[in-house]
């Protein structure tokens, strides 16, 4: 005897798949006929998991419109972040332009002293007057998708390339 059937009320989709493993086995303990008990058992199934899809597509809805949600509140975010390095940039310009105007090294303040000290300089590369020996030729290979794809699909062997099936879930509108 089979055991009792996980109930499909209980929303989960685990339950839901376990259900119809339960289904599957009336249908293989029953030879293939569609016993009383087992169309009792796809009736429960088919209104669960229609539900169940209904559920899953009103929370896949709701995580899009917070997905764009967090997506513009980052570019927001990242645009003051942006505006709070420049501004950071351009005051330190103004303190070295001040100072070196002043003829001034260093200055001390309360809580913090500020001295001018030299760099490496900042490296200014026009390419298109730089002499070939301060040049390094750059070859990049990239793999042509389109081309492996087709031949793949035409049954031809690519090393280090292959075509995995795969499902994608679509939604629609239900025609009641």
């Amino acid at each position: 005897m089979l055991a009792a059937a996980p109930q499909p009320e209980s929303k989960s989709l685990y339950d839901l798949t376990a259900h119809f493993s339960h289904l599957m086995g009336l249908v293989s303990a029953a030879y293939g006929e569609i016993t009383p008990e087992v169309e009792a058992e796809l009736a429960k199934f088919d209104s669960a998991i229609a539900e169940k899809i209904d559920d899953y597509k009103f929370v896949m809805n709701k995580l899009e419109f917070e997905s764009q949600f967090w997506t513009e509140e980052a570019k927001a975010r990242q645009k003051i972040a942006k505006a709070c390095d420049l501004i950071q940039q351009k005051m330190k310009e103004r303190l070295i332009a001040a100072m070196q105007t002043m003829g001034m090294d260093e200055i001390q303040g309360d809580a913090y002293r500020a001295k001018l000290t030299p760099t490496k300089g900042r490296l200014v590369i026009d390419v298109a007057k730089l002499p070939d020996d301060f040049k390094t030729p750059v070859v990049t290979m990239e793999p042509e998708k389109e081309k492996i794809r087709i031949a793949l699909e035409n049954f031809e062997e690519v090393p280090g390339a292959m075509l995995e099936g795969g499902v994608s879930l679509r939604f629609y509108s239900s025609r009641r």
